[in-house]
């Protein structure tokens, strides 16, 4: 890791906690809407940073399912302590806060990951088989519990966030293991091809 590299992530590192603790100690009626997207933006910005200084852990199947099971404990920190949006203790009532942050963060840091994974490790059938079975499971489930198009308007905020994993991030899978798939064979074909006419 050069100097600038450590540099870039120990200030993506810092922003990225300053940020959190602002979050978790200021009270949500207090922060201009302009404040709490670029907040919102530091996060994902600092994430991207951090993700590529880590793009050796992140390229591997080990270092995806960490993140995974970071964003997945978050998700499940909101289900499960979602009354305490109501809470009148700023710093209890903002750990929510800090869960969607955290949301936030690890769901770039998984994007990244699968995008490495997909040039270096040729995970582009399996990506695409992910997607292929689990999409339509989780549509046929949303249709079963929501009876309608028109209900999908109205699904609470709760199950929204629940739901912004899989529906964001299948297609993604979809589509790139595609893009990689057809690269690879690409790749593969060219190979062929030099190594008859050498």
């Amino acid at each position: 890791m050069t100097r600038l590299t450590r540099l870039l992530t120990l200030a993506a590192g810092s922003a990225l906690t300053a940020t959190m603790l602002f979050f978790w100690v200021t009270p949500s009626d207090t922060r201009a809407n302009w404040l709490t997207w670029f907040g919102i933006g530091i996060v994902g910005f600092s994430a991207i940073i951090l993700a590529l200084s880590a793009h050796r852990v992140l390229g591997t199947w080990r270092g995806l399912s960490v993140v995974l099971g970071l964003h997945l404990a978050a998700q499940g920190w909101l289900q499960w302590q979602w009354d305490l949006w109501s809470s009148s203790l700023v710093f209890v009532r903002n750990l929510n806060v800090v869960a969607g942050l955290i949301i936030i963060e690890t769901f770039v840091a998984l994007t990244i990951s699968i995008a490495l994974l997909l040039i270096f490790r040729d995970a582009s059938v399996m990506a695409m088989a992910i997607a292929w079975v689990s999409y339509p499971l989780i549509l046929v489930g949303m249709m079963q519990r929501y009876t309608s198009f028109a209900a999908l308007s109205y699904i609470p905020e709760r199950e929204g966030i629940a739901l912004a994993l899989p529906l964001c991030f299948l297609p993604l899978l979809f589509s790139a293991g595609l893009l990689a798939f057809g690269a690879h064979l690409l790749i593969l074909i060219g190979k062929e091809i030099f190594a008859r006419t050498v």
